[in-house]
C-alpha cells in the first residue's frame, strides 16, 4: 500500500493501524490481513491481505478498507483475520525485511522460521525496497542465518525474491539451504540447485540473463520432473533435470541463509520479499504477484473516500460459521450504534438448497426486539437440527444500513439433536 493520494486515510487511521479492517465488496465479509508497517507522518505503509478464490482478469474486483474507529483493537497475529492467516497456502516462510537488522528477523507465517543477521548489520542496512523495506548486503560478510529451518520434504518447491544486484561476481547467493535447495546469480545468469532423495549431489541449472543495478523479480519452481525459472514478467525457461534430480527434495540438517552460502558466495546488493513455498506456483500466480508488486498503481486503484453512515455490524449470535447451542435460541446482531427498524425483510434460508425457512417483515413483526445496540430475533418455530443456515437482510430493513443478500456474511449450523440415555437392569 503506497500513498493513498486524495483521500483521508492517513489523516484518520490510528497510528498503530489497530482500527483497520478489510472486507470483500459486500462490506461485511472480513479478510485476514498483515499490517507490516504504517507511517501516518510520511503517509506510507505496507499491508497484505488474503483473498480466497480467483481474481477476474477482465473485470475489477472490489475490496473495502475500514478505518477511523478510535476504539478499534488490533487483531493478534493468530486471530482468524490476523497476519498468520494471510500466509496459509503452502507458505513455509515469508520475509518482508521490515525488521530492525540488529534484532530478530521475523517470518510472517505461523511457522515462526525467524532468523538473525550476521556481519554487523545495522539499521543503516535497512533501505527502501521494491515492496516496503529491504536489506542491503555488503557482499563481504553480511547475511541472514535461520539455523536448521524450512525443510522441504515433498516433491514441490517455489522460491521467490526481489533482488537488486550490484555486481556480476561468480556466485551471489540469494537463498541457500546447503545440500537441499538454493537460488543464486552465477556471473550473469539466474540459476538454482536442488538435491533430491534420489540424487547424490547438487544439480545446477538456469540460463536466464539477469541485469545489474536494477530490480528484478526472481522465481524458481521444482515440481518433481520440471524446473521453471522466471525473471520479472517477460523471461522464463523450463529445464528437465537429470533423472536423479527428480522426486522429493532432500531434507537435511543445514542452516537456511539469505545472501550467503556457508561462509562464501556473498550477495552484494539489495534483497526484498523472500518467500518459500512447498508447492510449485503457476505461471499465472507468479505473473499476478509481479504485476501487483512491481507497479501497484497499474494493478489496483483507490476509490473515493466513502464516509460511514448508519450502524455497522460488530458481531452475531451465533457467530458467523458458528453453531447454535439450541434450535430454539434467539438470533442476535450486535451493532456499534442503536439500530432502527424500517420496512424490509430479514430472511433465514437453508444453505443446502436456498429454501426459505423464515421471512420476517421488520415493519410488522413482533419477533424483533432492540436491546441497546443489539437486534434480537425470536424464532417462532425451532430450526431443524444439524442444518446449515444463512441470513439475508434487505437494504430497507434497518435505517441507514445497506443490508446483505448473499450466503457469505452470516452462516451458522443449528446443532445436533439432544438425546437421553436410559439404563435398564443392574449396573
Amino acid at each position: 500500500m503506497s500513498l493513498l493520494a486524495g483521500d483521508n486515510f492517513f489523516t484518520n487511521v490510528r497510528a498503530n493501524g489497530a482500527d483497520i479492517r478489510i472486507t470483500r465488496a459486500d462490506g461485511f465479509t472480513e479478510l485476514p490481513f498483515e499490517l507490516v508497517n504504517l507511517n501516518t507522518v510520511a503517509n506510507t505503509g505496507e499491508i497484505h491481505f488474503k483473498v480466497t478464490g480467483n481474481l477476474s482478469s477482465s473485470a475489477n474486483t472490489t475490496f473495502y478498507i475500514y478505518y477511523g474507529n478510535s476504539a478499534g483493537v488490533a487483531y493478534s497475529e493468530t486471530d482468524l483475520y490476523g497476519a498468520q492467516n494471510v500466509w496459509t497456502a503452502n507458505y513455509q516462510a515469508v520475509y518482508h525485511f521490515s525488521s530492525n537488522p540488529t534484532t530478530t528477523f521475523f517470518d510472517s507465517t505461523a511457522n515462526n522460521n525467524d532468523g538473525s543477521t550476521v556481519g554487523g548489520m545495522t539499521l543503516a542496512n535497512r533501505v527502501a525496497g521494491k515492496v516496503g523495506d529491504a536489506f542491503n548486503f555488503d557482499g563481504v560478510n553480511d547475511y541472514i542465518n535461520f539455523g536448521n529451518k524450512v525443510n522441504i520434504t515433498g516433491n514441490k518447491l517455489h522460491l521467490s525474491a526481489w533482488t537488486y544486484p550490484e555486481d556480476t561476481r561468480s556466485y551471489a547467493m540469494i537463498l541457500n539451504k546447503e545440500n537441499s535447495y538454493e537460488i543464486a546469480f552465477s556471473s550473469s545468469r539466474f540459476q538454482a540447485a536442488v538435491e533430491t532423495n534420489a540424487s547424490g549431489s547438487w544439480a545446477w541449472g538456469g540460463n536466464l540473463i539477469r541485469n545489474v543495478n536494477n530490480w528484478e523479480f526472481v522465481n524458481f519452481t521444482h515440481d518433481n520432473t520440471i524446473w521453471r525459472f522466471y525473471l520479472d514478467n517477460d523471461r522464463s525457461e523450463n529445464i528437465t533435470p537429470a533423472s536423479n534430480q527428480t522426486g522429493n527434495v532432500r531434507s537435511v540438517v543445514s542452516d537456511l541463509r539469505i545472501a550467503s552460502r556457508t561462509g562464501s558466495a556473498f550477495f552484494k546488493g539489495t534483497i526484498d520479499e523472500v518467500r518459500i513455498s512447498s508447492i510449485d506456483r503457476s505461471a499465472s500466480w507468479i505473473r499476478t504477484e509481479y504485476n501487483m508488486q512491481n507497479s501497484n498503481s497499474s494493478f489496483w486503484s483507490i476509490g473515493p473516500f466513502e464516509a460511514r453512515t448508519g450502524p455497522q455490524i460488530i458481531s452475531f449470535i451465533p457467530a458467523d460459521n458458528g453453531r447454535a447451542l439450541n434450535v430454539t435460541n434467539d438470533l442476535e446482531i450486535f451493532f456499534d450504534t442503536v439500530p432502527s427498524l424500517q420496512n424490509g425483510n430479514i430472511t433465514i434460508k437453508n444453505s443446502l438448497n436456498d429454501s426459505v425457512y423464515l421471512n420476517l417483515d421488520t415493519n410488522a413483526n413482533l419477533l424483533f426486539n432492540i436491546i441497546g445496540n443489539s437486534l434480537k430475533i425470536s424464532l417462532p418455530t425451532p430450526l431443524f437440527y444439524n442444518t446449515n443456515y444463512y441470513v439475508e437482510i434487505d437494504a430497507n430493513a434497518i435505517k441507514d444500513f445497506s443490508g446483505f443478500t448473499s450466503n457469505g456474511v452470516w452462516n451458522f449450523n443449528s446443532g445436533d439433536m439432544p438425546y437421553d440415555i436410559n439404563f435398564f437392569g443392574k449396573l
